[in-house]
């Protein structure tokens, strides 16, 4: 495990039964899932958390060596080191691509022995890239007409190439105003969805659009 991670646990309980986060991404943090936790103290009444930022993330140090095996192997590392120095720990749960970091650790080594949650996550990597692309494209289509005609005249792609789907997408990506509608389509609890975007809202750290990139365009490779 790199030892420029910035790691974080939120035990008010003191209970012996921990669990770590994997937070989503790429290029996001866990202290949105932190900041929830002080929120909402029944999430904390039978355990306690860990977690972490990925590399080049949140308050972990920013380093060249950025790829989803890089992620992969720091969460294994991870869960190895908390299965040492603590008895309790239990759980793992990954959100979305920390879903997919968790479902690819354990896929990668079969002795890490822990229950696993995975919360909104399509495990097959080209069905969140097709359905971010059909979202950006609606997007444009409303509120950018004549970037959307321009991009469909200029940008050439197979939806079943993942690096031609890749390169279409940044194309789109680098030219959507209105990115923030996004969660529209994501959230049904309009409540829930309204008090993470005020905690986003609240909070310092940024996520980065450069540690998206090059974790996912090394999926997508």
């Amino acid at each position: 495990m790199s030892e420029n991670l910035h790691c974080w646990a939120h035990n008010p309980k003191q209970n012996n039964a921990i669990i770590l986060f994997v937070h989503g991404g790429p290029g996001s943090h866990s202290h949105y899932f932190k900041e929830w936790l002080q929120r909402y103290p029944i999430y904390s009444e039978h355990f306690g958390w860990i977690s972490y930022d990925q590399r080049g993330c949140g308050l972990s140090a920013q380093t060249p060596a950025l790829s989803h095996q890089d992620n992969v192997d720091d969460l294994i590392a991870v869960i190895h080191r908390l299965s040492i120095r603590h008895p309790g720990f239990c759980a793992v749960v990954g959100h979305s691509y920390g879903a997919r970091l968790l479902y690819d650790a354990l896929k990668q080594d079969d002795a890490i022995e822990t229950k696993a949650v995975f919360l909104g996550r399509s495990l097959r990597p080209d069905i969140p890239a097709k359905r971010n692309f059909l979202i950006d494209q609606i997007l444009m289509k409303v509120f950018q007409r004549d970037d959307y005609a321009t991009l469909m005249q200029e940008v050439e792609y197979d939806i079943q190439n993942p690096a031609s789907l890749w390169s279409a997408k940044q194309a789109f990506r680098e030219k959507l105003k209105h990115r923030d509608l996004r969660t529209l389509f994501y959230w049904s609890n309009f409540q829930a969805m309204d008090e993470y975007a005020a905690i986003k809202a609240q909070t310092e750290l940024q996520e980065s659009d450069e540690v998206f990139k090059q974790i996912t365009g090394s999926i997508h490779s």
